[in-house]
């Protein structure tokens, strides 16, 4: 989400864990400074805050409800280290309307997911999970 020069975006919680400083690197290849404003451990999600995102663009999200098995999708990331960066793989959601119980600090809660084969690898870890129209779908 882009707002008044600033722009959010969301990984996961485990890529920035503990880190002293965190660095996005921009579709143009420009790498800018984040701020960590908040983070979930349950989902394993993460939130950061970039400044001066004049000419970013957000990704759209693709309509959740709509998501169905057999979709196609690309995960997106950096599979294996640095050395494979930018790399993209191709598969289907395998599994949708699915749950997970998961633990949180008030008790067990059900946790809504989908299951995908596209090859995700260490290193895929916050990279995005778009359809064929490059909607965000996780």
């Amino acid at each position: 989400q882009i707002n008044n020069n600033s722009a959010y975006i969301v990984t996961n919680n485990h890529v920035i864990d503990g880190a002293n400083e965190i660095r996005v690197k921009l579709h143009n290849k420009k790498q800018v400074k984040a701020k960590l404003v908040g983070k979930d451990e349950v989902t394993e999600i993460a939130v950061l805050k970039i400044e001066n995102t004049k000419g970013i663009k957000a990704i759209q999200f693709a309509n959740y409800s709509k998501v169905q098995t057999g979709d196609s999708v690309f995960a997106m990331g950096n599979p294996l280290g640095l050395q494979f960066a930018n790399s993209v793989k191709s598969g289907i959601i395998s599994a949708s309307e699915r749950t997970i119980d998961a633990e949180t600090p008030g008790g067990n809660t059900k946790v809504s997911v989908l299951k995908t084969d596209a090859a995700i690898n260490h290193g895929n870890s916050g990279g995005a999970l778009i359809d064929i129209n490059g909607n965000l779908v996780g």
